[in-house]
């Protein structure tokens, strides 16, 4: 994974992300980020949870006829190997469904927090890029305690 924060390489253990209040309003300046994997290093990141997604959205749609999200009812509701074959809904699946589980197992939740320099608050956009994934969005700086920011 290569991360950027405001255009500028950026280790991987300066950055969190927002659990609560995720995609939502933020009262600080906010920068933009990207974080870059290789296909197959974010496919194997989320093998599981997409797994777990998908399953859970098809033993929904046989016990209640729904077929929301459509893309994947249309797919035969695959799991993670034929999933990632289609790239428009394999980086959906992330953008709307998977995204904190993704956050969650590139910045884990860890103590001492000092390191952290910026917070994840939202992931706008999702798009795979010749063999690659980019995932876009919104950060702010970390708030030290004390401060009147």
């Amino acid at each position: 994974m290569i991360c950027e924060v405001n255009n500028e390489p950026t280790p991987a253990h300066w950055i969190s992300y927002a659990e609560l209040g995720f995609n939502g309003p933020v009262e600080l300046p906010v920068y933009p980020y990207t974080l870059r994997y290789d296909f197959n290093e974010l496919r194997d990141l989320i093998a599981l949870d997409a797994d777990d997604f998908v399953l859970a959205m098809k033993q929904d749609y046989e016990q209640t006829g729904d077929t929301y999200p459509q893309y994947l009812h249309d797919l035969g509701y695959p799991l993670i190997d034929v999933l990632a074959q289609h790239e428009d809904a394999f980086c959906e699946t992330i953008k709307t469904w998977l995204h904190s589980e993704l956050l969650g197992h590139c910045f884990p939740w860890k103590h001492p927090y000092e390191e952290v320099r910026w917070v994840i608050c939202s992931v706008d956009t999702v798009r795979c890029r010749g063999g690659s994934v980019e995932v876009l969005g919104q950060a702010f700086r970390k708030v030290e305690q004390g401060s009147s920011r």
